[in-house]
C-alpha cells in the first residue's frame, strides 16, 4: 500500500469486497504492507484507509511499522492465528522477497497445518499484458500457489486490471466465499472467478 494510491478506485473495490464478504470472514484484520518513506502515514491516513476498506481502524495491524521491510519480515507477519487477514501489497505475489510483494512461503507460514484462516491478497495486473494475458498469468500463479501451499485451496476474483486472491486450508470456508461471490456476480462469475489447482474438486460451479 502506498499513499500515492490511497483513495483510488481499487481501494473502493477492495472495500466493497470486504463488505460483501463480512459474514463469511472471521474477525478480519489488515496488513497494509506500506511502501512509503518512513513516517509518511499518520492517523488521518489510516482512518481514511479503514473507511475505504469498510473496517474499524483498530483492525489495521502494524500501524507503527511505517515501511514494510524487504528482509527479516517474520515479525511483521507474527499475528493472532485466529483472525482472517487481508494483505495489501503494492503489486501482489512474487517468489523473491520485495517491498512490493508477499511470497508464497510467507503466505504458507500464515496458514500452518490445521489453520482455518482465510487470506485475501491484493494482486495488481502484470504490465504490458492484455486482458487474456493477465488472466493466463493469474491462472498460472494460482496453480503455483496451490503447489507451494501444501493442502491449501486457492482461487481469485479477476477484474482485468487487478484481482483478489483467496487462500485457505479450510475448504468449507473457501467454498462459502466462492459461493457468495458466485451468487453476487451471477452470469459474470464464469469469467471472473478462477480456480487454483487444488480447488477444482472442492468448489464446483453451480448449475445456475
Amino acid at each position: 500500500m502506498n499513499l500515492d494510491h490511497l483513495g483510488d478506485a481499487f481501494d473502493h473495490w477492495k472495500g466493497s469486497l470486504i463488505r460483501l464478504l463480512q459474514t463469511d470472514l472471521t474477525d478480519l484484520h489488515i496488513l497494509p504492507m506500506i511502501t512509503d518513506a518512513p513516517a509518511s502515514w499518520n492517523g488521518t491516513h489510516f482512518e481514511l484507509y479503514a473507511r475505504l476498506l469498510n473496517v474499524d481502524v483498530g483492525v489495521i495491524l502494524n500501524q507503527g511499522v511505517k515501511v514494510f521491510p524487504k528482509d527479516g519480515r517474520e515479525k511483521y507477519f507474527r499475528v493472532n492465528p485466529g483472525v482472517d487477514l487481508f494483505l495489501d501489497p503494492d503489486t501482489g505475489v512474487k517468489e523473491k522477497p520485495s517491498a512490493k510483494h508477499i511470497t508464497p512461503a510467507e503466505m504458507a507460514k500464515l496458514l500452518p497445518e490445521g489453520s482455518g484462516r482465510v487470506l485475501l491478497i491484493y494482486q495488481h495486473k502484470q504490465r504490458n499484458k492484455n486482458r487474456e494475458g493477465n488472466k493466463e498469468h493469474l491462472t498460472l500463479m494460482l496453480k503455483n500457489l496451490s503447489d507451494k501451499i501444501s493442502g491449501g485451496r486457492v482461487f481469485a476474483y479477476f477484474v482485468d486490471q487487478t484481482s483478489m486472491i483467496f487462500v485457505s486450508r479450510d475448504s468449507g470456508r473457501l467454498d462459502r466465499v466462492w459461493k457468495r461471490l458466485e451468487d453476487f456476480l451471477g452470469p459474470s462469475s464464469k469469467d471472473r472467478l478462477i480456480k487454483g489447482g487444488n480447488l477444482a474438486d472442492v468448489v464446483p460451479r453451480s448449475s445456475a
